[in-house]
């Protein structure tokens, strides 16, 4: 023990663990494929938003090494949320949903202090419907940070927004065929708080929201 405690005071000895997550990269596509961005690391997290729209929902695709945390289908529409720790050899395009009316997706890449090893999701909430669907809440303020705060949803009218994202996303993104879809996020690197998250109605709608703590 004093051993320890030695090497400690010399600067040798520190505990090991992710203490805080950064924002690498976004990057956006109204296509049923999106490419990986460069510079990525062993890892880094990859979370992506995945939207479709057509005659009947879209078929449900979780791209190849990716984990889904959500899966929110419509009566015409469909919308997910997958992450992925990289081992650094990524590159080329992700395949995920197909439509042939409309698709969207929007790849966020997160990165550590140090390499990311873990990743435990929250219980997500979602529905989908053609009326308004109701506020959903968050509660991340239980959650150990670092933690990423996610909200997604799809309006088939084009250009959906939030009516409600409080606290506030860090930052939103819309994407897909006429912007017909939407992710923000809040990293929490310390005292998480629960949000609460919101859409209008925009014709056939889905809303999904949760969190995912890193490791």
């Amino acid at each position: 023990m004093a051993l320890i405690g030695q090497m400690a005071m010399m600067g040798t000895y520190a505990p090991s663990g992710v203490t805080s997550v950064t924002l690498i990269s976004i990057t956006i596509t109204s296509a049923a494929t999106i490419a990986w961005p460069a510079g990525l690391q062993a890892g880094d997290v990859a979370v992506l938003a995945d939207a479709g729209s057509g005659i009947g929902a879209p078929a449900s695709v979780t791209p190849t090494g990716f984990t889904n945390v959500v899966d929110c289908p419509g009566v015409v529409h469909r919308l997910m949320v997958d992450y992925k720790i990289l081992d650094g050899t990524e590159a080329g395009n992700i395949m995920g949903i197909s439509s042939g009316i409309g698709a969207g997706k929007c790849l966020y890449i997160y990165r550590g202090n140090v390499p990311i090893t873990a990743v435990v999701p929250s219980t997500w909430n979602s529905e989908a419907t053609t009326g308004d669907p109701a506020p959903q809440t968050v509660l991340a303020s239980p959650g150990a940070p670092p933690l990423v705060v996610f909200g997604a949803n799809i309006g088939t009218n084009g250009n959906t927004t939030f009516s409600t994202a409080s606290p506030a996303f860090d930052a939103t993104e819309n994407f897909g065929s006429a912007n017909f879809a939407i992710a923000g996020y809040k990293i929490y690197n310390s005292s998480p708080a629960n949000h609460t998250i919101d859409m209008t109605d925009n014709n056939a709608n889905a809303l999904v929201s949760g969190y995912l703590q890193f490791s």
